[in-house]
Formats: structure tokens, C-alpha cells, sequence
């Protein structure tokens, strides 16, 4: 998940900045997040942006009946203060951005839309059914992108032979009515027709409890999945959370929670924060927020309780295992978001992980290896640079991790729709890290952002990447904000708007960072040993509506981008790994078809926060013997000697030593930062 500050080179669209995000990077148990878990975690792992309004779109670029005076003409304030389903006030200034901005307008089907964003509503409201009229998907397959097996069309389960093509039927309760949309042959005719659905669904609801926004954003959500997998409207809440991780920093105690078996827990303690400072540790749980008991509490409500002004007081009532229920009156503080973890390792090499990319994130890393330099004497022999798990976050702060590691050269492209607004980042050179030696690590789910730095570092020959083949997300997508003029809360569109080209104008999407050293590892069970074990891993190719390399139109041009992208590693070795009690847990559970607990009770990190494996310990020797070579091609020719001295699976020492590159995935704890 990237973000472009499009202000500076594209002035027609100042006020808005770009993003490119794996939002949701998968990680290899992807499929699994959608499963009921016995603890329910909320993480929210990708940025967000202010962005254009509806209010700056000229009125002569939409019907008159999407004008933003007609959208907002539809409840009159002073007569109802309640939401009005059917004014669409969302949906409408989602279709103008669609419009006006979708990367492939070719992919933009009015009907699929309207039909699927009915769907969306059915799943959401319990009282409503829909059924189309036609054949089912005997006659009509489902549209598949190139290695997609195929599925059930959107609408297989809802088509009713016996009503006409190109009508919809609708029942709210006992109440049934019909619809034509075979008129529906423009984005534009969307939110009208669906203002006469949503009419006839709210005169006959039944319960009125529900929130009738929900509504809205479902049918909103449901029209976005026609176009890819990463268009998507954001809730207030969710929005809220996004901005606050994309800061960087904001007021609160300083751990993380998470719902475990319906408790509100601790699951992490920042160092040298308030929460530290009064010994609140891992697994304890908070059973009261001042006057008010947790039980119950949503855990978003916990956060919100938790967070406020720096300076400011409340009180929290924690209790321990054997322990009795302990109050703690703390003052909140300014508590930054951690996406940087560092350690001195042995030889002089330095270590920097970055989880994420926030707005601290290019600050954060400085830093860390300032402070790893003095402690070495002055300089470093070498960095080690882990990407592994990170999902992406702002590009401006992508942009500038690369730049502090190059000299010159192209960062990162990004191109608009059909190809057009090419906008080249070059490096500024300026970078004061350029000295030392640099490995990359990245895995199956480094994304996005992750990949942009990391595509930067080996084309333009700074850095050597080991590991496995990245996720694959070269698109860009775009936040804009809407606020509700009676709730004032906002919601936010995530829209794709361009691809993202790294140096040498190659596209990642759907073949993702080939690394240089591949280090494969191989499984060692009770029953068995898994010499050559492939990762469950969830990757862009995966999804359904995936774009192709280089966007390409048909399967037999993205089959000719895909080998055009496609490169081979170096060097391929496998190294042993022993299963942990945990890991054995997880995927035990994976293969009986569950979701695996929550349990961080055998996390290895230090307490430096970092978990030394077997494949840090390889960058470090990597590193370590080339001296002082910063170019990414020298630096391989020095390694291929030495690269089958350090695969375990090659030779018997390196084999025994195995269990001191215990490999233990990292990731980011799920929870909420308070």
C-alpha cells in the first residue's frame, strides 16, 4: 500500500494524493481471515489520505442528476435529520470517481455493477431477496482471469428462468415488487435505478434498527468487486483507524489489544510509554476504562476510550493470572506506531525490519542506524534490510527509504489510465547511506510499498534481495473521502487509478520481486520431512479480477508480459527448519480446516524485538564478506563461493547448525494500538 503525493507534479489535481496499496497483503493463511476465530483480532494494516470531494468536480461532467446540489437536495435537513436510504449520497459521488478516474474503463459493465451491488445488499439485510431473470450459468460462464480456476457467476444463485431478461425481483418482507434495468447501459443510470430499489426497500422494511448506511456501503462494496481486487469503500470506522496507523503517531497509553475469548487483551507493551512505565505486561487483561466495564465493549470502543489528547488522564483496571484486579490512573502520551525494529548483529552488521510504512517510517529507520553506527564505532560493514510480511503503507515514505540507500536513478513510475500521466520519482542524491553493503529480505507477502523498495534496490544494482518471489501488486489506487453532512463521519473510496512501473519500466503485478538468493525452506515433521516444502501463501495472481502484467488486455498478451517479467534467481538453496510447537499448531489446523488460535506465549524475539533465523543469519555473513562493495552485481559475484557453504541441506556442518537459524515467520501482532 503506497501513497503518491500527486500534488507536486499534476497541479490539475491538487489537493489529492495517490496510493498504491496492498491493503490487504495477504499472508500465506489468507484464505483463513475470513473464518470465525476463536479470538477476535481487528488489525488494520493499511494507510490512508485526505483527498478531492465531490464539491471540486465540474457539474458539467456528470447528468444533472448526479450533480453534487441534487445529491444533497435529497433530505432536507431541517425536515429530517435521520439518514434517507434512497438519497444514495455516497453512491453517487463514488460513481463520479469511478468514472472520472478507473485505471481500465474497459473493466466498468453498468449491469454487472447493479446486479452485484443488490447482491451485496441481500447478504446484508436479512429481509431482502433478489432474483434476476435468466438461465443461470448454464449457458454463460463466470469471467476468470489466466490461472484462475473458474467460479460460479455472481448471480448464478439468484436467476429465475421465469422472469424476463434484464429484470430484477425484489422482495422486502411480504412485499415483492419487479424492476427493468436493461436500460442500465451507463455507469450513470446506476444510482438511479438503485434509487428506486432502495425506495421500495426502505418504505418496507420491517426492522428499523438497522443501520440503513450499512446498506448503502454494501451495495456500494458489491458494485466495486466487478471492477478488481483492490477497489473498495472503506467504513468510517475502518477509515478512522487507517488514518491514525498512517500518522504514525498518536495520543494513548502504549500497547496493543486484542479480543481473546471475548476479553480485552494485552497482547504487546511499547517501551517507554506510559503503559510500561506502570508494568502493564503481555496478557493481562483490562477488565474496566474508567467508569465502565469492558465487558461487552466493542473493541473499537476500547480504543477510542483508551486514545486521547497527550496529557490528558484515565484510568484502567488490569488483572493477572492469580492476581487480584489492579487500578492504574495514567496520563496518556504521545505514542508512535512502530514499524522499525533494529539490532547491532555480530560483524558489524546492522539490522533494520520495517513492518510497515508510515509517516515516521524513513525518520525511524535514519535513526536506528545512526544509533546502530555509534555503537559499532562510527560505521557499519553492512545492513540488513528485512521486508518480510510488510504490506506496504505510504509510497512518499517508500520512496524515501530507497533514496536513502541510492545515488541516482528512477524509483518508482507510476502511469495513469490507458497508459498516460507518466510521473517519474528519481533520487535526489542526498542519500547518506551509501557506504556499506545491503541485502533486502522479503517473502511471499512483502507488498506493495515493500516491493517498490525493493524493486528500486535491485535494478538499480544497490542491493542484493534474498528470500521468496513477493506478493505481486503493481497497482496504485487512490483514497477519496466523503463525509456524511449529518453524521459528519467519514467514509472513504479506495479506487485503482494507475500501475506502478519500478526501474527500467518493468512491471511486478502478478510475478512480483524475483529475489537474486531464493532460500527455500525444507520441513522437518515428526512423521516426515518436507525436503523441498512450498509456503501456503496467497499472492496478487491469486485473486479473482486481478490485473495483468503490464495491464494487458487478454490473456495472450498478459501471458507475453508475464515471461517478459518473469526472472529466474541466481542462486536457489534450501535450508532446514524445524517445526515449532506453535507452528505445528497452526498448521494442523490450517489442514483440519480451521482457523488457527492466537497464541504469541513461544514467541522467540529478544528483547530487542527481533527473532534471529536462519535467513537474517545468511544475509549477515552475505553482507559481512563483501567488504565494501555497494554494487548488487559484484556483491553476487563474491557470494556464489561462499552461497553452498551456507546451505544447511548441502553440507552436514551447516545442516546441524540449523537450529541456530531457527526459522520463525515474523509478522505483525493483530491488534489495536492504545
Amino acid at each position: 500500500m503506497e501513497y503518491i503525493d500527486r500534488r507536486r507534479s499534476l497541479p490539475c489535481d491538487h489537493g489529492r494524493r495517490w496510493l498504491s496499496f496492498e491493503t490487504l497483503a495477504p499472508s500465506p493463511s489468507w484464505g483463513l481471515r475470513h473464518m470465525r476465530t476463536k479470538s477476535a483480532v481487528r488489525l488494520v494494516l493499511f494507510p490512508a489520505a485526505l483527498l478531492l470531494s465531490l464539491a471540486s468536480i465540474p457539474s458539467d461532467r456528470a447528468p444533472h442528476a448526479l450533480r453534487t446540489s441534487d445529491a444533497y437536495a435529497a433530505v432536507d435537513p431541517k425536515a429530517d435529520k435521520n439518514y434517507d436510504l434512497a438519497s444514495l449520497e455516497t453512491l453517487r459521488k463514488s460513481i463520479v470517481q469511478i468514472k472520472d478516474n478507473y485505471v481500465d474503463p474497459s473493466r466498468i459493465n453498468p449491469k454487472e455493477m447493479f446486479t452485484s451491488g443488490l447482491e451485496a445488499v441481500e447478504r446484508q439485510v436479512a429481509e431482502v431477496m433478489v432474483e434476476f431473470g435468466g438461465q443461470g450459468c448454464s449457458e454463460q460462464g463466470a469471467h476468470k482471469e489466466p490461472g484462475i480456476a473458474a467460479t460460479a457467476a455472481a448471480d448464478c444463485g439468484h436467476a429465475n428462468p421465469n422472469l424476463p431478461e434484464g429484470k430484477v425481483r425484489v422482495t422486502v418482507g411480504n412485499a415483492t415488487r419487479e424492476f427493468d434495468y436493461r436500460d442500465v447501459d451507463n455507469i450513470w443510470q446506476i444510482p438511479l435505478k438503485m434509487r428506486d430499489v432502495f425506495t421500495f426497500i426502505k418504505d418496507n422494511l420491517v426492522t428499523q434498527n438497522q443501520d440503513q448506511r450499512e446498506i448503502e456501503y454494501a451495495a456500494i462494496n458489491g458494485m466495486l468487486s466487478t471492477l478488481d481486487p483492490h477497489s473498495w469503500l472503506l467504513k468510517p470506522e475502518l477509515y478512522k483507524e487507517m488514518k491514525v496507523q498512517t500518522r504514525g503517531e498518536f495520543g494513548g497509553l502504549g500497547f496493543v489489544i486484542s479480543m481473546i475469548d471475548d476479553r480485552l487483551t494485552v497482547r504487546k507493551v511499547l517501551r517507554n510509554t506510559p503503559a510500561f512505565r506502570a508494568g502493564i505486561r503481555k496478557g493481562d487483561v483490562i477488565t474496566q476504562i474508567d467508569n465502565d466495564s469492558t465487558v461487552s465493549m466493542e473493541l473499537q470502543e476500547a480504543v477510542d476510550r483508551m486514545r486521547g489528547k497527550p496529557g490528558t488522564k484515565v484510568s484502567i483496571y488490569v488483572v493477572r493470572k492469580t492476581q487480584e484486579t489492579k487500578k492504574l490512573d495514567l496520563v496518556r502520551a504521545l505514542i508512535t506506531y512502530e514499524t522499525v525494529t533494529s539490532k547491532l548483529l555480530d560483524q558489524g552488521v546492522g539490522y533494520v525490519r520495517l513492518s510497515g510504512f508510515s509517516g515516521t517510517t524513513h525518520r525511524e529507520m535514519l535513526g536506528a542506524i545512526k544509533a546502530m553506527k555509534a555503537q559499532n564505532g562510527g560505521s557499519l560493514k553492512g545492513l540488513v534490510l528485512d521486508l518480510r510480511g510488510n504490506p506496504g503503507g505510504l509510497l512518499e515514505q517508500a520512496i524515501q527509504v530507497s533514496d536513502a540507500f541510492l545515488e541516482e536513478g528512477t524509483i518508482v513510475t507510476t502511469v495513469g489510465v490507458n497508459g498516460t500521466l507518466r510521473e517519474p520519482k528519481l533520487a535526489r542524491n542526498d542519500g547518506g547511506e551509501r557506504e556499506f553493503p545491503l541485502a533486502v529480505l522479503i517473502s511471499s507477502d512483502s507488498a506493495s510499498a515493500s516491493e517498490i523498495v525493493a524493486g528500486a534496490l535491485k535494478n538499480l544494482n544497490r542491493a542484493v534481495i534474498v528470500g521468496r518471489t513477493s506478493f505481486g501488486k503493481g497497482s496504485v489506487q487512490v483514497l477519496y473521502d466523503f463525509k456524511d453532512k449529518d453524521s459528519g463521519e467519514e467514509s472513504a473510496l479506495k479506487l485503482t487509478i494507475a500501475q506502478y512501473l519500478t526501474p527500467g519500466d518493468l512491471s511486478i503485478q502478478e510475478v512480483g520481486i524475483t529475489p537474486d538468493i531464493e532460500l527455500v525452506p525444507a520441513r522437518i515433521l515428526k512423521e516426515r520431512i518436507d525436503l523441498f516444502a512450498p509456503p501456503k501463501t496467497f499472492r496478487e495472481a491469486d485473486y479473482d479480477k486481478h490485473f495483468f502484467n503490464s495491464f494487458a488486455r487478454d490473456e495472450e498478451q498478459a501471458k507475453a508480459a508475464r515471461e517478459r517479467a518473469v526472472q529466474k534467481p541466481f542462486e536457489t538453496l534450501r535450508f532446514l527448519k524445524e517445526e515449532t510447537a506453535k507452528e505445528r499448531k497452526t498448521r494442523e489446523a490450517i489442514e483440519a480446516g480451521q482457523a488457527p488460535e492466537e497464541d504469541d506465549s513461544d514467541d522467540p524475539s529478544d528483547e530487542d524485538g527481533v527473532t534471529l533465523d536462519y535467513q537474517i543469519e545468511f544475509c549477515r555473513d552475505l553482507v559481512a564478506q563483501a567488504a565494501t562493495s555497494t554494487n548488487r552485481q559484484e556483491q553476487l559475484r563474491q557470494a556464489k563461493p561462499c552461497a553452498p557453504t551456507r546451505s544447511p541441506t548441502t553440507t552436514s556442518s551447516t545442516a546441524g547448525s540449523s537450529s541456530s537459524g531457527n526459522w520463525a515467520r515474523r509478522r505483525s501482532g493483530p491488534g489495536r494500538y492504545r
